[in-house]
């Protein structure tokens, strides 16, 4: 193999962090009822979408409805709406909320995680025909569950243009993602366009793999059926599965503490180490220049 120096030149200082995207994971909805006698119920539903959006359940955190959407008051930006069931109805300030609880439920239920603390009207509500509904009432009654997940996830929580109540729970793709990063192979500077850029997050570098092991001269295949990338370069073989942290090189099995993944632009991102590992490039970090070194 002809020698390979590839340098990346990091000016983390020039550029804020670039927020990545995130990955949906299972999304709960709720569908309002077209009744105007619960136009403002919505509007209190909405805010408590407001809330929650952006909130970060860690790893084994317990979610609290309560606690992240808060006392229902009109400093808050909550008005009278209703609540109660079809066994009737009344007029409450906050009225509505319930309708966002049962919305981010139905995600927590669909993605598995544990319950908790969940609580039935007293009769059937329109918009949980099923019985899925999920009651809160400052501050007794609340909707509780756990993160049983081992990474932290997001909440993105709206009224979609159909006016469907939202809550999708996203596993962030490194959010503290920073692009100031320059990639030359052999002194000549490659150029990446918006959807492959290598990045940096998370103290690692990662690098969009066909392209850097395409540069490098091996041959890149993808198994879409199995989302698996196998990589051939002169005697070497390394093969890895996308979301995995295991990969092989020539048969041999290796471990990293990154699964490679794909971005919602089509592209597989690795650490640097990892794909220079497998290809048995040598990888030296030069912090007083910025510089990730690497030779054969």
């Amino acid at each position: 193999m002809k020698k390979i120096v590839l340098v990346l030149s990091v000016f983390i200082f020039l550029l804020a962090p670039i927020i990545g995207k995130a990955q949906i994971l299972s999304v709960g909805t709720v569908t309002p009822s077209s009744d105007p006698k619960f136009y403002n119920s919505i509007i209190n539903a909405t805010k408590a979408l407001e809330y929650m959006n952006g909130y970060v359940i860690k790893a084994g955190q317990v979610f609290s409805f309560n606690n992240v959407v808060g006392r229902r008051t009109t400093e808050r930006g909550f008005v009278i709406g209703l609540s109660g069931s079809s066994l009737g109805y009344y007029k409450d300030l906050g009225g509505g909320v319930c309708e966002a609880s049962t919305a981010a439920y139905r995600a927590a239920a669909s993605l598995g995680l544990q319950i908790i603390e969940r609580h039935h009207h007293n009769g059937p509500v329109v918009y949980a025909p099923n019985g899925d509904d999920a009651a809160v009432d400052w501050p007794y009654w609340d909707l509780k569950f756990r993160n049983t997940l081992n990474y932290d996830l997001t909440i993105k929580s709206y009224k979609d243009n159909n006016g469907n109540l939202i809550v999708d729970l996203c596993k962030e793709d490194y959010p503290d993602r920073n692009y100031n990063v320059t990639v030359c192979v052999n002194g000549e500077q490659m150029t990446f366009d918006d959807s492959t850029k290598p990045f940096i997050s998370q103290n690692r570098v990662f690098v969009p793999y066909r392209i850097l092991a395409e540069k490098l001269g091996a041959k890149v295949d993808w198994d879409g059926a199995t989302n698996t990338v196998t990589t051939t370069l002169n005697n070497i073989s390394v093969k890895f599965t996308i979301e995995s942290n295991t990969f092989t090189v020539n048969n041999q099995s290796y471990t990293s503490d990154v699964d490679p993944f794909i971005s919602d632009d089509g592209t597989t991102y690795v650490p640097a180490r990892f794909l220079l590992t497998g290809l048995n490039v040598n990888l030296n970090f030069d912090s007083t220049k910025g510089q990730l070194l690497i030779n054969d």
